[in-house]
């Protein structure tokens, strides 16, 4: 099948060399980094050339303001050496947090998702089975603050969602702009961001100046993104789910990014056959699910609210029976 790229779609370009680093776990994908603060004393941050000033804006207080990493995004260790400097700036300068107003926002680069392939879809099933793990990271509390909706909590405009990410109607460039342009801005994942950017915007994690951090919460960002291009045991997330179960699955998607000790503490079985149920119901809007299932081992793309993955619906009925003994037993 030929293949149908996302940036071809946006008029972003898919193959830049990148500036190597061990410290990013996907060096080639662009990254743009904006950072609300408080308490701007209207020295620009370090390195020159890296940052641009936003001014505009006012989600934030007591002299806030926010700066953006430059052009389409960084790469490798520009990306490091943005984040050292920025943070370096933010110490010599007294600059404030602004806990819990400010905000770090992630535009990862998805101009090289296949369309035609399910790109899109793979990596957004992948993310809504861990999303509970990026706001574990990134504070429970942020669910709740108006701008970064968790899609397991709600989703808006759940249909334009649906046939976006699905892509039955996203593999032409003026229904992709449309239906992306339609998406809420203030969902966690930000989709409004593909037809701006060619990415997706991130938006969980609040203000930090401490570099190792949002390092790591890049790479969570990019764990997402590998999983769906680079492990095909993770081509059929639902089926890898049933197949690997919840704890060794988010140790899979987050290889050399989180410990097993966090993930262990992180992820809840609980959370991620819900988010199997919201999928469901995401490909169902879209037009996605299918009556006739090929096989016991069910694959993403065919889903059916009938006819749906009988090891996951044993293991969900198993947890259930057991979360009901212990509210039996407290």
């Amino acid at each position: 099948m030929e293949k149908r790229y996302l940036g071809d779609l946006v008029g972003i370009p898919t193959n830049i060399e990148p500036i190597n680093t061990k410290a990013l776990i996907l060096p080639r994908t662009r990254i743009g980094v904006e950072i609300e603060f408080e308490r701007w004393n209207r020295v620009p941050p370090k390195p020159a050339g890296m940052w641009v000033h936003h001014p505009e804006e006012h989600s934030v207080r007591n002299n806030g303001t926010e700066f953006v990493t430059v052009g389409k995004g960084l790469q490798g260790q520009r990306v490091i050496d943005a984040l050292d400097g920025f943070c370096e700036s933010a110490r010599e300068n007294n600059w404030d947090e602004g806990y819990p107003r400010a905000a770090i926002h992630v535009h990862m680069d998805v101009s090289d998702l296949d369309l035609n392939s399910g790109d899109l879809r793979r990596l957004m099933g992948i993310y809504f089975l861990v999303e509970h793990v990026f706001f574990h990271f990134a504070g429970e509390w942020r669910r709740h603050c108006g701008f970064c909706v968790a899609y397991e909590d709600g989703i808006n405009d759940d249909g334009v969602v649906a046939e976006l990410v699905t892509g039955t109607k996203s593999s032409e460039r003026d229904d992709l702009l449309y239906l992306s342009n339609h998406c809420s801005r203030y969902q966690a994942v930000n989709l409004n961001a593909i037809s701006k950017f060619g990415t997706l915007e991130f938006r969980h994690l609040p203000t930090t100046f401490d570099k190792e951090r949002i390092v790591k919460w890049i790479n969570m960002v990019m764990a997402v993104k590998r999983a769906a291009l680079e492990m095909p045991e993770l081509k059929d997330p639902l089926g890898a789910l049933s197949t690997l179960g919840p704890h060794a699955l988010a140790e899979k998607i987050f290889s050399g990014v989180l410990s097993k000790e966090f993930i262990f503490e992180a992820v809840s079985p609980q959370a991620m056959w819900q988010a199997c149920d919201m999928s469901q119901a995401l490909m169902g809007v879209a037009g996605q699910l299918k009556i006739e299932v090929p096989n016991p081992s069910v694959a993403w793309e065919a889903l059916s609210l009938d006819n749906v993955n009988p090891i996951l619906e044993k293991k969900r009925a198993a947890l259930a029976s057991s979360q009901s003994r212990k509210r039996k037993v407290a």
